[in-house]
């Protein structure tokens, strides 16, 4: 009655319970003989072959897969079978023969015993790790790429983590003037910040990586291996490592850029210096209106020439105008008037 109510017409046998849950296990499970031929199997491992398992049955994996699938994997076998001791993750790649597609397994292998403990097979339990391999590979590719990048990158790349350094690319070490990653691996990054930044840096390294506060760029003056000073733009973010904050910093050696600025900086202040002096003159000037002296800031009258000469770049030529000539020196005057007046021939 209970067996008419759940639609099973008799009571499954103890085998047919066993082969039930081997096919329900998520790995393939085959049972070989003495001579490794499949005299049971999931359906996993019908599945990664492609055929249907009474096609397997009584066959060894060298005459289901190609050859040079199985060669090794064979000889495991039947070590663990001659010798009765277990091998454990075996790796091996197996080629569907009817789909030609190849997948890669991890095997354990474990020997079979009768009821007087001899060795009359081997069990096999078998993982598909291909993709588990395809993403480790995809993932170490991708590692690759990304250290070219950290390591070639125009920009110092800084790790710090609890103030230690815990990584350095090249830019960076060449940046404090150092060869080898060992030089500054290990140390506090405090070390290589000049005293008048440090307790600015420290706090705002504190306050990023308990998230109280982001300080995405700044400014601050390194000090290099022989103890000269460079100026460094810093720009910041906080990863997490095991749940471990580490803040990294994106360094640039922005010295030239800094020195040009100071320069211009001058340059403009003497311009300006130069102009505001242009201006003065070009203003209204306090002159003697007998000797032509002019009153200075201080209060003082000095000579209009050395006034404009001191205030300017302006030099004077002194000559004497025929209004003056005539005045000081009528004789000379009326002399050369007269010659110059006489007709040409």
């Amino acid at each position: 009655m209970i067996l008419k109510r759940i639609g099973l017409k008799k009571a499954p046998t103890k085998e047919e319970l066993l082969q039930k849950n081997v096919n329900s296990i998520g790995i393939v499970v085959t049972h070989l003989d003495r001579n490794g031929r499949v005299v049971r199997s999931n359906r996993f491992r019908t599945a990664g072959a492609g055929m249907p398992p009474d096609n397997m049955i009584g066959k060894t994996a060298s005459a289901i897969f190609p050859p040079d699938d199985v060669n090794k994997f064979t000889a495991e076998e039947m070590e663990v079978i001659n010798t009765g001791n277990p091998k454990f993750g075996i790796i091996g790649q197996y080629t569907s023969p009817v789909t030609g597609t190849s997948r890669m397994f991890r095997t354990d292998i474990i020997p079979r015993y009768d009821g007087n403990m001899h060795v009359i097979g081997a069990t096999l339990f078998s993982l598909d790790i291909t993709e588990q391999i395809e993403a480790e590979e995809a993932l170490s590719e991708s590692e690759t790429r990304y250290r070219a990048v950290v390591e070639w990158s125009s920009d110092g790349i800084v790790a710090v983590s609890g103030d230690i350094v815990v990584f350095v690319n090249r830019k960076a070490l060449e940046m404090f003037g150092y060869e080898k990653s060992r030089d500054l691996l290990g140390k506090r990054f405090q070390t290589y910040v000049h005293s008048k930044d440090t307790k600015r840096i420290w706090r705002g390294y504190h306050d990023m990586q308990s998230g109280l506060a982001e300080y995405p760029r700044f400014e601050f003056t390194g000090i290099c291996s022989g103890g000269e000073e460079i100026e460094i733009e810093a720009s910041s973010t906080v990863v997490y490592t095991g749940g471990q904050p580490t803040v990294l910093l994106f360094l640039r050696d922005i010295t030239e850029r800094k020195r040009s600025e100071q320069e211009r900086a001058q340059l403009i202040a003497e311009l300006q210096n130069a102009l505001s002096q242009v201006k003065a003159l070009s203003g209204l000037l306090p002159i003697c209106s007998n000797c032509k002296k002019i009153r200075n800031d201080e209060g003082s009258w000095e000579q209009i020439e050395s006034y404009i000469t001191h205030r300017s770049e302006a030099a004077f030529s002194h000559g004497i105008c025929p209004e003056c000539t005539e005045r000081l020196y009528p004789e000379f005057y009326r002399k050369h008037h007269d010659k110059s007046r006489e007709p040409k021939p």
